[in-house]
């Protein structure tokens, strides 16, 4: 009878075997694994280079260990790219700085051309929970719809006491994706109830809003600036030289909740409105960046190097009382716009008052910057400016030469809700018309 093969050889053949199955499935399985994770890094270093100081390799190991063993998902690569953006936002401190998607970005080009998408209202939230029209801006797609002081009652059948005034904004308002799409609302003016329907397209934002005040003989041209984008300019020099063609006896300017904007377009303005001189000076906070001076001169404006740009053919100033009226909520191109026209009243080549409260103070430039960024952008601060004067408010707001305070009661209704009988700040400035008419 032959004899078995022993069994201490069984086993070691079980075991060579065993060997070479693992050797032949885990090494190439580690072996592609780590390939995967090279891939990885490799694509987070492509989109998210960081300087050697930052200690990237910790970044990257940590991501990893996110991606490996985190109950919950890593975001997508540009979901992940925006929050590490913004977190390192955050961690620098700078109050104004904003990373933009592609999308936002793009609407914020139309914003500083001076248009959005919507339908074209401005509304406030009345006591009773409805949406009151206060303004309708020309040419859009509710202009001949409806009227100011016109309630929404109701957006595509729903009333807004049952999904909320916040929610009924929400959807009237656009995008560029709802362009062409329409919204009914549900109206009421006055007693009577009743249903239009708009489309959502670009609107052209009416940004100085126009009209004139007479009292006691006398004749005002009022002005509210909402914002400063390029639109702002033509609208403001059309609307002032209107009111001069009247021959009002005095001006008020009403930055109130006026939030800024575009600095060259402040500085346009200002031009128009100042006598020849000093509008701003421009420092950088980088030495790779050239500090500058924003003056005009003989009809042109000078922005540091750059070629001089007409603003208006023979020069202009204003002539006349003028009041600019500002609050807590005035800030940035806003606060310039008045300190650069109390400035030059300092110096008595203009009649000029500051009215209300102490503006926000805001003196800092910011630049938006897409060239790097595959279609998104950073908004970062930049540099700071002084007005003509060259005394800095920022972080402190500019105090006005006459105090006048609204009712605390109506200190968070918009300006253009408030009645003349309400708005006791805009008495006050017409008060102070009078007074600089009188001297």
């Amino acid at each position: 009878m032959k004899k078995g093969i022993p069994l201490y050889a069984v086993l070691l053949l079980l075991l060579l075997v065993s060997a070479l199955v693992f050797s032949l499935t885990f090494f190439p399985m580690q072996y592609r694994a780590e390939r995967e994770r090279e891939a990885h890094r490799a694509k987070l270093e492509a989109y998210m280079p960081l300087p050697d100081e930052y200690d990237a390799k910790t970044l990257l190991a940590a991501l990893e260990y996110l991606g490996r063993y985190s109950a919950y998902r890593l975001p997508e690569e540009g979901e992940l790219t925006e929050a590490m953006i913004e977190a390192v936002l955050l961690a620098m401190g700078d109050p104004y700085a904003t990373f933009y998607t592609p999308r936002e970005y793009e609407e914020r080009l139309l914003s500083n051309e001076g248009g959005y998408y919507g339908l074209g209202l401005i509304t406030a939230e009345t006591s009773d929970g409805y949406a009151e029209i206060l303004f309708i801006h020309p040419g859009s797609p509710m202009d001949g719809e409806a009227e100011v002081g016109d309630l929404i009652l109701a957006v595509n059948g729903e009333s807004l006491l049952s999904i909320g005034y916040g929610e009924a904004i929400e959807r009237l308002s656009g995008s560029k994706e709802t362009v062409g799409r329409s919204v009914s609302m549900t109206l009421r003016r006055g007693g009577e109830t009743f249903s239009v329907e708009a489309a959502y397209a670009a609107v052209t934002r009416q940004s100085v809003i126009s009209k004139t005040f007479a009292e006691d003989g006398k004749t005002f041209g009022y002005l509210l600036l909402t914002g400063f984008d390029k639109s702002t300019v033509s609208q403001l020099k059309a609307a002032v030289l209107e009111h001069e063609a009247a021959g009002v006896d005095g001006m008020i300017f009403d930055v109130r909740g006026n939030r800024g904007g575009l600095l060259n377009s402040a500085a346009e303005i200002l031009a128009f409105l100042l006598p020849d001189g000093v509008i701003a000076s421009v420092d950088y906070a980088r030495a790779v960046l050239s500090d500058y001076t924003i003056s005009s001169e003989d009809g042109y404006l000078r922005i540091g190097s750059s070629t001089p740009t007409v603003y208006y053919d023979g020069g202009h100033a204003l002539s006349v009382p003028t009041v600019v009226l500002i609050n807590g909520a005035s800030a940035s191109a806003a606060e310039l716009f008045a300190k650069a026209i109390s400035d030059y009243a300092e110096r008595g080549e203009l009649t000029a008052s500051l009215v209300g409260t102490t503006s926000f103070g805001k003196g800092s430039v910011q630049t938006t910057d897409p060239s790097p960024f595959n279609g998104a952008a950073i908004k970062i601060t930049v540099a700071s400016y002084l007005p003509p004067s060259g005394i800095s408010y920022d972080g402190i707001g500019i105090v006005p030469d006459r105090v006048a305070e609204l009712p605390s009661e109506l200190s968070a209704k918009s300006i253009l809700a408030l009645s003349r009988e309400e708005d006791t700040q805009l008495a006050a400035a017409i008060d102070e018309l009078f007074c600089l008419i009188m001297n």
